[in-house]
């Protein structure tokens, strides 16, 4: 989790940051957090297999220019060409795992977890601890982890509205929380 979470101007107008408004009186913060750029870039949007695709196919252009005996400078230009669309495709990538990571708070009350989420649209989802009926955690060897929250079937929210705060592929009970 990332240390300093205001790092912007953007939220300036927050009663209180990552919270929507005010706590009402008797409720307090026990815990704030974002997740990290790595973190969220590699577990969440898979940035390592998708450089490894585009290494191979950087490598493989090359083969396929050797073996069929192009010139050297065809197959440099033909190389280039796909490495500067590999590092377009991974640096968009890159790009959205940044924004979800400055655009993101989790805060936990006494009462309530509270998710700030959106890049485009910030939405607020306040989860009282009544709608949640279970915390799992999933610890991951760097000391970092995952936390999805099982929620109450009554309890509707759209999985695209949670992505990419979201368990994958649970799309008729969407579990929020960090993937």
């Amino acid at each position: 989790m990332r240390k300093n979470l205001n790092n912007g101007r953007e939220y300036e107008l927050e009663a209180e940051y990552g919270l929507p408004e005010k706590l009402p009186e008797g409720e307090y913060v026990i815990w704030q957090g974002a997740p990290e750029f790595w973190g969220m870039a590699k577990d969440i949007f898979y940035i390592r297999p998708v450089i490894a695709y585009f290494v191979f196919l950087v490598i493989y252009r090359i083969y396929d220019g050797i073996v069929l005996d192009h010139t050297i400078k065809v197959i440099a230009i033909s190389a280039a060409w796909m490495l500067a669309m590999s590092l377009v495709c991974v640096g968009l990538l890159a790009a959205l795992a940044y924004y979800t990571v400055s655009s993101t708070a989790y805060t936990m009350t006494n009462r309530r977890v509270v998710m700030r989420i959106g890049i485009a649209m910030q939405m607020s989802f306040n989860l009282p601890y009544k709608e949640i009926t279970s915390a799992d955690f999933t610890a991951k060897k760097d000391g970092s982890g995952h936390i999805p929250l099982k929620i109450n079937a009554d309890t509707k929210i759209a999985y695209f509205h949670l992505w990419p705060h979201v368990r994958p592929m649970n799309f008729n009970h969407p579990e929020p929380g960090s993937g």
